[in-house]
């Protein structure tokens, strides 16, 4: 079987090397194929992916950037069916935007020994306006079935001076990549790798000649125009990047966002030259790209003088003397007057006054009428930028690296941070979807300073367990779990709308208790207090009666069952969003009519460098078994080079919170 398998795989790469990429031409060979030999669980894989990116002369619109694209997809099952509809997405700034054309795609499929195709026609395709900048066409491709291979191309002309990145890796391998850009001497990129893996593109240059033409106006004192045309005769600078036999991007548990970690090519705009050889820069720092996006009239001008905060302002500033007063009056204020509709914006789409009118706004116009209110109140605040999980991590100073906005105050020598998009949060605490990267904090004349997000304080679940067992197995028990920082928030956020008769029932079927009862939760609305969560519990079979002896696991449903870490090896760092600590206490009375004869060793272990520890301890006395497990990570991120490390210390956990004790009847 493995040499039945080797010559498959083989023969699949000889196949490869000699396929024919050209539009249209698809052989029987992958129509026949029916699983990808790197990869037997794909449910589709790209055979080829192709792209050329050049730069044309437009007489109304200068420099344009054209990027002809083909992908050839052969579908392996059902769930590969969803790539039979295809999206292509193009952008607009208000003022100029970009255009698709030459649209074809075609199905094909094998039937009786014959390759037989289907057009799309225009019926398949769909176009949807995604918000004011982003619109997305959809290829809706016909005929499509397991086995089918598909194949599309389009042009799509772009008046903005950025290349699209490259992008080598997807959910699903791609067997064949080629990608070709060539760009003039008058536009200077920087070129960045992202991901785990390693390519050199082949570079060189290639003289071009270009017919152009541009309108003129004519003589002194005419209002005509009149036409000029010339050729234009510069070197361009070609780089050619292939690449073969590219597996999927899995995805993978405590992972950021998995396309931090895509395999892809990004060019930079750095600078661009005119005719005259005049240069214009972009860009080339983070302060930069604050300071440009501060002078926007969406952005720093909304902060200059908020009349309609006025009667707000006034009666807080008569309503308290002390500042940090204001502050968490004018926070809470805020909080309960706006509502977020869910946009992710670094500019206001509106007026602060009309979001103020209409009770909601995205982040920028909820978090930058907060910095304007805390100002008036006789607070220095300031306005902070970043890039939310979603957002993924910025490679380099670009507008696009920052797409959210929350409020900074600095206070007695402490930078305190505020987000009044979440109900929930208190100062210094914020939702898990900002803390990705570095924030920057933009002061009033417009100049940066990088900030750390992340707070000191780590997330806290702390659960004290009082049960009995019985003669049975059966245990009954109550539970109360405490929860802090960021756990509390999240905890509000999931269940404050949640009647307690629902909430056990969920508690009862996630952790496979016979029943839940009497639920109570404290300071639910009292947002600076941990949430405290009590329950009465019984677990019909919480242990195994085997002839004179009992077993059952001390830390009942609350122990590990397995770890989430069950890779070899690990290409993308661990990403807990924060530290946090578990505690947990379990008192456990056994029936008088038995006595332990075994209970699991303590341990007590500790990641290297500080990362992380465990202790686990059991007393047995008076007829009580008493537990302590504490599980601490003291960092929120773990790279890959200790993450052997961090499995290990997953499975010692759960081996031994998985261990059981011994009774035996007397």
């Amino acid at each position: 079987m493995k040499l039945i398998l080797l010559i498959a795989v083989i023969l699949f790469y000889n196949w490869g090397q000699a396929q024919n990429y050209n539009y249209g031409k698809v052989s029987k060979e992958e129509l026949r194929l029916a699983t990808y030999p790197d990869d037997s669980t794909a449910s589709a894989v790209i055979l080829h992916r192709g792209r050329e990116t050049y730069f044309e002369y437009d007489s109304s619109d200068g420099w344009i950037i054209v990027s002809e694209v083909q992908e050839r997809i052969k579908i392996l099952n059902k769930e590969g069916l969803d790539y039979a509809t295809q999206k292509i997405s193009f952008y607009n700034d208000g003022s100029a935007e970009e255009e698709v054309r030459k649209i074809e795609a075609l199905t094909f499929n094998l039937e009786d020994e014959r390759i037989v195709k289907t057009d799309l026609d225009e019926e398949g395709i769909f176009e949807e306006e995604n918000n004011e900048h982003w619109t997305t066409i959809s290829l809706a491709l016909p005929n499509v079935k397991v086995g089918s291979v598909i194949e599309y191309k389009y042009k799509l002309i772009s008046p903005f001076f950025k290349i699209d990145d490259l992008i080598f890796q997807e959910k699903i391998p791609v067997d064949n990549v080629t990608f070709k850009v060539r760009i003039p001497p008058f536009f200077t990129f920087n070129r960045l790798r992202k991901g785990y893996f390693e390519i050199e593109p082949k570079d060189h240059l290639k003289k071009r000649s270009m017919s152009v033409s541009w309108a003129q106006e004519g003589a002194y004192g005419s209002s005509t125009m009149r036409t000029n045309s010339g050729v234009m005769n510069f070197s361009e600078l070609i780089s050619d990047f292939e690449m073969q036999h590219i597996p999927a991007l899995h995805e993978e548990p405590y992972v950021n966002n998995i396309e931090n970690y895509q395999f892809k090519i990004v060019y930079e705009l750095q600078s661009v030259k005119n005719a005259s050889g005049k240069e214009k820069k972009y860009a080339s720092t983070w302060e930069d790209v604050a300071k440009s996006i501060f002078e926007s009239e969406n952005f720093g001008e909304q902060l200059v003088k908020p009349r309609f905060l006025k009667n707000d302002y006034d009666r807080i500033n008569n309503q308290s003397v002390k500042l940090t007063e204001r502050l968490q009056i004018a926070f809470d204020f805020i909080k309960e007057h706006m509502t977020w509709n869910g946009d992710k914006r670094k500019y206001v789409e509106e007026d602060l006054s009309k979001a103020y009118d209409k009770g909601s706004g995205n982040s920028a116009e909820i978090n930058l009428m907060l910095t304007a209110l805390l100002r008036e109140v006789g607070l220095d605040a300031n306005p902070v930028l970043i890039s939310t999980r979603d957002n993924g991590f910025p490679m380099f100073p670009t507008r696009e690296g920052y797409n959210y906005v929350i409020a900074s105050v600095r206070l007695n020598g402490e930078l305190i941070l505020l987000d009044a998009t979440e109900k929930f949060s208190v100062p210094n605490l914020l939702p898990a979807r900002v803390y990705n990267w570095k924030g920057r904090l933009i002061n009033k004349n417009g100049a940066s300073e990088e900030v750390e997000l992340y707070s000191d304080v780590p997330a806290h679940k702390n659960t004290l367990i009082s049960a009995e067992i019985d003669q049975n197995g059966a245990i009954i028990g109550k539970s109360s779990t405490r929860f802090m920082a960021l756990d509390a928030l999240n905890y509000r956020r999931e269940n404050a709308n949640k009647e307690p008769e629902t909430l056990a029932t969920q508690k009862a079927d996630e952790n496979n208790l016979a029943e839940v009862y009497d639920l109570s939760i404290e300071n639910i609305d009292e947002l600076d207090s941990p949430v405290i969560e009590t329950y009465n519990f019984e677990i019909g079979h919480g242990a195994d009666i085997i002839g004179d002896k009992l077993y059952f696991t001390p830390l009942l449903y609350t122990a590990l069952n397995a770890s989430p870490f069950t890779l070899e090896e690990r290409q993308y760092p661990v990403d807990f969003v924060h530290p946090f600590s578990l505690s947990k206490i379990v008192n456990l009375k056994y029936p008088d009519n038995y006595k332990v004869e075994s209970i699991p060793e303590p341990l007590n272990v500790a990641l290297p460098n500080g990362l992380g520890t465990f202790l686990y301890n059991i007393t047995n006395q008076n007829g009580y078994v008493n537990v302590i497990a504490r599980f601490v990570i003291n960092k929120a991120l773990i790279e890959p080079a200790d993450y052997a490390s961090l499995k290990k210390f997953y499975n010692q956990r759960v081996k031994k919170e998985q261990e059981k004790i011994v009774l035996t009847k007397v």
